[in-house]
């Protein structure tokens, strides 16, 4: 375990005039923001309390400004503005504030087996195919998690079945402005591991697509109208640095 956390201590002492102070959006505390992951700045900046990170809080930021206007996710949990909202991930900062304090709060875990599904909001799913129902959420949230999904299209199409009209997808990918699309293996029936063509991870986990900018106008001809939000100097008071996140609305 120590041996694990190496690489994170030596960040924390090499980076330590790094280190921001500020405001965590999603746990509403003062915070300082420690810069100490080896994957860039969106995927940094911890806060000290709820372990959010930047491109986190750029999610969080979208979701209170468009639906909530609360100063944090903390605060939205008093609102009387019902919003249903599903994140494809547990035991992030999103559940450690909201899966107990927020009754129209979702989520699932696919990867990671050592949780236990407590129905009906936290259940085992796969996002290629959800097993909820038509039209069900307001927001759908996933974090990083589509360039790990074999199958990208049918599950932007299943989250697409599953928000209500008007509903938004915020989402955050690695994603190359500037290149097309690429895939690492080739669709077929009977998929196999092996037929990946030059196997890329991120940390742990098989990485099937590295999306580009014909991203966008396949959003479109599936139904969504698609914005990027681009972190600016005005976010970094909330630990929000070189994060950039999607926003597709269904239409």
């Amino acid at each position: 375990m120590i041996i694990e956390r190496l690489p994170y201590i030596y960040r924390l002492v090499r980076y330590f005039y790094d280190h921001k102070y500020g405001y965590c959006n999603i746990c509403g505390r003062q915070t300082i923001f420690l810069n100490i992951s080896p994957w860039g700045k969106r995927n940094s900046y911890y806060c000290l309390y709820c372990k959010s990170i930047s491109r986190e809080r750029h999610i969080a930021k979208i979701v209170i400004d468009s639906y909530f206007k609360t100063k944090s996710l903390k605060d939205a949990v008093k609102s009387n503005n019902r919003i249903r909202i599903y994140s494809a991930a547990v035991n992030d900062a999103f559940y450690k504030i909201l899966f107990y304090n927020y009754k129209d709060f979702y989520c699932s875990f696919y990867l990671d087996r050592n949780y236990k599904q407590n129905p009906p909001r936290m259940l085992f799913q796969d996002i290629q195919k959800l097993t909820y129902p038509d039209n069900f959420f307001d927001i759908v949230i996933t974090q990083d998690v589509l360039e790990h999904v074999k199958n990208y299209k049918q599950a932007f199409f299943e989250i697409k079945r599953v928000l209500k009209k008007g509903g938004v997808h915020i989402f955050s990918i690695p994603f190359h402005f500037f290149n097309k699309t690429k895939h690492y293996y080739e669709e077929r029936e009977q998929f196999d591991n092996k037929h990946i063509e030059g196997k890329v991870f991120h940390g742990k986990y098989l990485v099937y697509t590295e999306f580009g900018n014909d991203l966008l106008p396949y959003l479109e001809n599936l139904g969504y109208v698609t914005k990027i939000h681009v972190s600016d100097n005005k976010m970094k008071k909330y630990g929000i640095f070189e994060s950039y996140v999607f926003e597709s609305k269904k239409i």
